[in-house]
């Protein structure tokens, strides 16, 4: 089987998307198939493991990428408790504050009835 010409073809491309950052784990698959038919297989199973590795590094990538969303969903949810918590202890105080002032008021309303008001209205 005549490999040289599909090899050439395919090593320029490979080069072309290499310089451009598009390299994946696809490209040195087939890469080492070629070699493979061409029966270099020192240089197909050096394509294969580069393959690998970058299949590998992708996955990493990817995963890397899955915990920093999930850290940051979790950090999401802790901030949005601490909010909740935050509002709910304002309100207490608030609730609080009211208590207060009603009872003041009501001191207010007693000392204004006995001391500044005549007790008995026929006086």
């Amino acid at each position: 089987m005549n490999t040289k010409k599909p090899l050439d073809a395919f090593q320029q491309a490979f080069e072309k998307l290499s310089q451009n950052g598009f390299i994946t784990p696809t490209l040195y698959r087939t890469r080492g198939s070629i070699y493979t038919a061409k029966k270099d297989y020192q240089k197909a199973i050096e394509s294969y493991e580069k393959a690998f590795e970058l299949s590998d590094s992708l996955n990493s990538a990817q995963e890397d990428i899955a915990v920093g969303e999930f850290a940051t969903i979790l950090g999401m949810e802790h901030l949005n408790l601490e909010n909740k918590e935050l509002i709910q202890k304002n309100q207490e105080i608030q609730l609080e504050t009211r208590r207060h002032i009603i009872i003041l008021l009501c001191i207010i309303v007693v000392i204004v009835r006995y001391y500044v008001l005549p007790r008995n209205p026929t006086e």
